[in-house]
């Protein structure tokens, strides 16, 4: 389980070793430090954490909200994955095995490279009809 692979710790310490692990592992981690900064749950008792990232030579800070209380960890977690649209078991306090209860290897990435993604348009040149050789169209 997360509490057992990252710690003994206390429930901050350990959200916030892993939120830092998930954005250094991720292709812009700015941007993920971004989508971290909404996740909030009015009924979370929870403590302000200021999390990095380093892109390109830059370092980015965020304040990001952490729950306190261990019986809140697992929803923080599922909720941080489905801001970040990934697994909802990518990490969690219930170790998943071989299989994903949620069947995430049959789903495809459109989502993320619509959204995210630069979406290219690949112009043709017109056709041209006729006989090119005698000059007409």
């Amino acid at each position: 389980t997360l509490f057992r692979s990252l710690g003994p710790g206390k429930c901050v310490l350990v959200l916030k070793e892993v939120l830092g692990m998930v954005i250094n592992a991720a292709y812009k981690p700015g941007r993920v430090l971004r989508e971290l900064q909404q996740v909030e749950d009015p009924q979370w008792d929870f403590q302000e954490e200021t999390l990095k990232a380093k892109y390109k030579g830059k370092t980015y800070r965020a304040t990001v909200k952490i729950v306190r209380l261990s019986e809140q960890a697992a929803d923080f977690c599922r909720k941080v994955c489905a801001k970040l649209e990934c697994c909802p078991n990518l990490f969690s306090r219930t170790l998943v095995t071989d299989t994903c209860p949620e069947n995430c290897s049959v789903h495809t990435k459109t989502k993320y490279t619509y959204y995210y993604g630069k979406r290219k348009t690949i112009t043709k040149p017109p056709v041209l009809h006729g006989n090119a050789d005698s000059g007409q169209m």
